[in-house]
């Protein structure tokens, strides 16, 4: 009955502040009406908090999340259009909360001081942000022919769905611990902020590609070794922030819906990477189209993106 009820509470909430992002995405992108849908997700968490019930405080927490990641990708992506490092930024923090919830869940300090520090910075943002001086994205798409662009947008969904898989399945050959665990979480952490940083450094082609043939070595061959473990984390999350990136850019004007669609991929590979049961030649496989798809995947839409063909 306990398994039940924590595998209903597990897809109610992840349901809704994952696959449900497309539908706020779309909202956001339509009435443009993001400081409200700020404060709307602050009083959301308090309702999540207050209530007695579990699965009341699933759906308003959930709501919470899913509001917050669409207005914030938004905002964050129209910062700058040319950039990616700060969506690297964006994306990279939610690792360690979702590291310190997993595993420190029972601390009460951990849990009502996050609540204080979201609202407190989310009125701030709300003080801040004018919406009159977002830079609109400014592309020559019209070229591009409508299925090509819709295909590439499905494809780049198909790609984080199949990373997450193997995000989820990844194996460690030396016993975990909780420095370890607590490690994964900081350099997943780092891995998604660095690669929006090397993306404006290097390109988005030649990132991807060495980031993801070393990863699926390390992940494949050298899955005994603690610090290359550990390195291969942050190889794998560095095409994150340029997934996102090139998205924005084949499909402009709809960032909420884009961030909603990436998110709601992450949940079902999550979901079936738990069911999953490890065998080295599955394993291997799985990390090999992975790595693959994702280079191909960038490497597609930039040439679509390019030239509309």
């Amino acid at each position: 009955m306990y398994i039940l009820d924590h595998t209903l509470i597990f897809i109610l909430y992840n349901g809704i502040a994952f696959l449900l992002q497309p539908v706020a995405g779309i909202i956001v992108d339509k009435f443009r009406k993001e400081k409200l849908m700020l404060i709307t997700s602050i009083l959301f968490i308090i309702l999540g908090a207050t209530f007695n019930n579990l699965i009341l405080s699933c759906v308003f927490l959930g709501l919470a999340n899913q509001l917050f990641h669409v207005v914030g990708g938004k905002i964050c992506t129209n910062f700058s259009t040319n950039k990616a490092w700060h969506l690297g930024l964006f994306v990279s923090l939610g690792a360690v909360g979702l590291m310190l919830g997993s595993n420190f869940s029972n601390c009460t300090f951990l849990f009502i001081v996050p609540i204080i520090l979201y609202s407190v910075l989310i009125i701030l943002v709300c003080l801040l942000y004018k919406e009159e001086k977002i830079i609109q994205i400014e592309l020559p798409v019209d070229k591009i022919k409508v299925s090509k662009k819709i295909f590439a947008v499905i494809f780049l969904v198909l790609v984080v769905f199949i990373r997450s898989f193997v995000g989820k399945i990844i194996h460690y050959d030396f016993e975990m611990n909780i420095t370890f665990i607590v490690l994964l979480g900081i350099f997943s952490a780092f891995g998604k902020f660095i690669g929006g940083v090397l993306k404006d450094l290097f390109g988005s082609m030649k990132v991807i590609f060495i980031s993801l043939i070393l990863c699926g070595i390390i992940l494949i061959f050298l899955d005994n070794i603690f610090i290359l473990m550990l390195l291969g984390t942050i190889l794998i999350n560095i095409s994150m922030p340029i997934t996102l990136f090139e998205l924005n850019k084949i499909n402009p004007k709809h960032e909420g819906l884009n961030f909603g669609l990436l998110a709601a991929a992450l949940f079902p590979g999550v979901a079936l990477g738990l069911i999953y049961e490890y065998e080295i030649i599955s394993y291997s496989i799985f990390v090999v189209i992975a790595m693959l798809l994702s280079i191909y995947g960038i490497y597609y839409v930039m040439r679509v993106n390019k030239c509309g063909k």
